[in-house]
């Protein structure tokens, strides 16, 4: 209970990303996060209407564009067991035809 209750006080991080699928016409969406509350952040965050916005245009997609592969970290920050706040760290968009599993750059290895 220690262990959790000192989690709750600490400022923690989410990752959300879209990306291609092992399949070819399949794309996935992660949502993670460095403890639980995190993980809980990034679901409502793509949940919000206003977060969503605040993402794409980061991403520069605008009404009717395609939303290109992307991964995204939000810090979060918690209050008694809930996510109170999120806001965007960094965005990276991915190069196209850059599968999941492989670098971007092949010294990265």
């Amino acid at each position: 209970m220690a262990v959790i209750d000192l989690l709750a006080r600490t400022p923690g991080f989410g990752v959300i990303a879209y990306m291609p699928s092992l399949a070819p016409s399949w794309n996935i969406v992660i949502l993670a996060g460095a403890t639980p509350y995190a993980t809980q952040a990034a679901a409502n965050f793509v949940s919000n209407e206003s977060d969503m916005a605040a993402l794409l245009s980061e991403l520069h997609v605008e009404s009717g564009q395609k939303i290109p592969f992307f991964e995204c970290l939000i810090e979060v920050k918690v209050n008694r067991d809930v996510p109170i706040s999120t806001r965007i760290k960094f965005v990276r968009v991915r190069p196209p035809g850059l599968v999941s599993w492989q670098p971007a750059d092949p010294r990265e290895g």
